[in-house]
């Protein structure tokens, strides 16, 4: 159920590991989605105590399209969620 003015956003997620054995979660949208087909990839590289949170996708959905005024905020959306995770996983008693 969608409280009321909700956007249903249908999203299937998997956990895979890379060719390193480290996890990397892939996320694809489901029809119904406005941002129907496409994926993303999302990543994390560690460098001694430093974290990178990767975030690689692609879509064909009319909101990201070259013409589309939301283009930059859709490819966008990612980094403050990262900098969120990253700063959560950091504090003491945070998971690592």
């Amino acid at each position: 159920m969608v409280g009321w003015g909700a956007i249903e956003s249908p999203v299937k997620s998997y956990v895979r590991k890379d060719a390193n054995g480290n996890d990397i979660v892939i996320n694809v949208t489901q029809p119904g989605h406005p941002l129907h087909p496409g994926y993303v990839i999302r990543h994390v590289e560690v460098h001694g105590d430093q974290s990178i949170i990767h975030n690689d996708g692609e879509g064909l959905g009319l909101l990201q399209a070259p013409i589309s005024p939301f283009r930059s905020t859709i490819n966008d959306q990612w980094i403050d969620q990262s900098k969120q995770i990253i700063n959560r996983v950091s504090k003491p008693g945070g998971q690592q």
